[in-house]
């Protein structure tokens, strides 16, 4: 399985990853690829699309909300699964997200326990079956 990252600060990225990568399923060949801007994420979906996206909505100097649509204008992305990363826990931009078409919409701080993991699990099982 494979998970992109999209988050800018570095720092966020790094502990993201790390936690993804063994916290997630320990008996999972699991690889977490990070990208830190839109345009990269578009580049590594492009060039080999991954089982599952994470992506912040407020991108240095993007909106995730655009991000997700390049990343629907792949070819053969249009259903890739796409968890909403933010910092914000406001209602109306949960609605919009899943509206949208995202799979999924965690707050940050991330309680990963209780919201992050079960919630890739419930939506790479769902993506698995589907496929």
């Amino acid at each position: 399985m494979r998970i992109l990252l999209v988050e800018d600060d570095e720092s966020i990225r790094e502990v993201l990853k790390l936690i993804l990568e063994t916290g997630y399923l320990p008996d999972a060949s699991l690889v977490v690829e990070t990208a830190s801007n839109g345009k990269e994420a578009v580049e590594r979906v492009e060039q080999s699309p991954p089982d599952l996206v994470l992506l912040d909505l407020t991108l240095e100097g993007e909106d995730g909300f655009d991000v997700f649509s390049r990343l629907r204008g792949v070819a053969s992305c249009e259903q890739l699964p796409v968890i909403a990363v933010t910092a914000h826990n406001v209602s109306e931009l949960h609605d919009k997200a899943l509206r949208t078409g995202f799979a999924g919409y965690v707050t940050k701080p991330i309680d990963f326990e209780t919201a992050l993991l079960p919630l890739i699990r419930s939506v790479l099982g769902k993506s698995h079956h589907a496929a």
